[in-house]
């Protein structure tokens, strides 16, 4: 909900997260829909330089490697907004119970989300892209900046 505030304070305007509804047959995708965001990480290097780069850069693809960012549409990450849930008699921002701040798969509650849809079951569609073996090192502390379009 912080985050959601300080997108809100730079201008932005929220849209919805993605869904998935099933049909009778099959899943059915509504893509998230909100104000463009550039997602980045920070880190520092083993020689202690830092480095940035577009979250999207981290996921690649198992049939021919290419980065999801140079895979994507032009319009990536957007200001979904999340939603409000009912919890404890009360209304809760869901990102704030679930956690899913920034998404690259809808789980329906994500503030920032990717446009694309991909399922996050693999038992429908065997996972396409996965994290990138050069990432940083497990444990390596990252920033996330998110940054208006």
């Amino acid at each position: 909900s912080h985050v959601h505030g300080a997108l809100l304070l730079v201008g932005l305007q929220p849209g919805t997260p993605g869904v998935w509804r099933w049909d009778g047959v099959r899943p059915v995708a509504t893509p998230p829909t909100g104000d463009g965001i550039d997602v980045l990480v920070a880190w520092r290097d083993a020689s202690g330089q830092e480095r940035e780069a577009p979250l999207a850069s981290w996921a690649e693809s198992t049939s021919d490697g290419a980065t999801l960012d140079a895979a994507a549409d032009p319009n990536g990450f957007c200001f979904a907004g999340s939603v409000m849930a009912r919890q404890g008699g009360g209304e809760v921002y869901r990102a704030d119970i679930d956690g899913t701040i920034v998404g690259l798969t809808a789980f329906g509650g994500e503030t920032v989300a990717w446009r694309r849809m991909e399922s996050p079951e693999s038992g429908v569609k065997t996972p396409h892209w996965i994290a990138k073996a050069s990432i940083p090192p497990a444990g390596t502390p990252v920033v996330v900046r998110l940054r208006a379009r």
